[in-house]
């Protein structure tokens, strides 16, 4: 690859994650509404546009614990781990499931 390509192939990553934050961010406020369901499909692009971003699968697993999807929740709580194993929100929300 050459150095320009590797250039934009890092602006390209940038902005996916740039894009994968406003949706997280958006996620957060719909969750705080209520909207529970449309908060997931944020958080669902998110994670569609940068698999490897921890909080979104955190959140996604938040949202999916208040729909009683606790099992999925789990295993979002775990890939955020899995990503960045001293992710406090990730570890809380796990040992939280784990305990009910």
């Amino acid at each position: 690859m050459t150095s320009e390509a590797a250039t934009v192939d890092e602006r390209g990553r940038k902005a996916s994650r740039r894009y994968a934050e406003t949706q997280n961010l958006r996620g957060a406020e719909l969750a705080q509404q209520g909207k529970i369901s449309e908060a997931i499909a944020q958080f669902q692009t998110a994670i569609a546009v940068a698999p490897d971003f921890a909080p979104a699968h955190c959140n996604l697993a938040d949202a999916l614990a208040l729909q009683g999807n606790i099992d999925d929740a789990k295993a979002h709580y775990r890939r955020a781990l899995a990503i960045d194993p001293n992710f406090a929100p990730a570890r809380q929300g796990l040992e939280r499931l784990s305990k009910d």
